[in-house]
């Protein structure tokens, strides 16, 4: 479970914002084809909502133990 929140989780919030990126850029150079309308441009940003929420919250989980775990070994001293 580690592995998907620390390598995973990142790669496909990348890969997926540079897909969204490309596909706004070819609608705004050929607006007529339709990139962004219809069931796969929302397919494609709803996954990558879902992956940057699920990366942000497990991001602070994280954080939170690391945190945590630091100053429970600054009070042990």
């Amino acid at each position: 479970m580690r592995f998907l929140i620390e390598r995973f989780l990142p790669h496909m919030n990348i890969a997926l914002s540079l897909s969204l990126i490309v596909v706004t850029i070819l609608n705004v150079y050929n607006p007529m084809m339709g990139f962004l309308q219809g069931t796969p441009a929302v397919i494609l940003i709803g996954a990558e909502c879902v992956v940057s929420i699920f990366n942000a919250v497990s991001a602070y989980i994280l954080w939170k133990r690391e945190k945590k775990k630091r100053y429970s070994e600054l009070s042990r001293h």
